[in-house]
């Protein structure tokens, strides 16, 4: 199996395909509209395909991104859910542990 595709790359494409803009895909995730221009071409290398119709104003999908959009809203709502099963399972709190310390010797060992 390959290597699963990248789930800030996923998210960043499903921002783009409910916004059909680039900037406004940054704005919403918090990140810039170079980083969501270079996480939709990674995806687009990774699959192979062009998932945009990229105009000059806005972007509209191809049929290959209309597919991949229907995968992600599967996808990413099956991971918001876990999120909040695990979440409510745990309390929303990290169990007590141990934190484990390196130690320096000066003469290596």
């Amino acid at each position: 199996m390959k290597d699963p595709i990248d789930s800030r790359r996923l998210l960043a494409f499903y921002t783009l395909a409910q916004v059909n803009s680039f900037t406004e895909a940054g704005r919403l995730l918090g990140r810039t509209q170079s980083a969501i221009s270079h996480a939709i071409l990674g995806l687009e290398r990774e699959l192979g395909t062009r998932l945009f119709r990229r105009h000059r104003i806005r972007s509209t999908l191809t049929e290959a991104g209309e597919q991949l959009l229907a995968h992600a809203v599967r996808i990413l709502a099956h991971m918001q859910q876990a999120r909040e099963e695990i979440r409510a399972s745990s309390g929303g709190r990290l169990p007590p542990g141990r934190v484990e310390r390196a130690r320096f010797r000066p003469d290596g060992s």
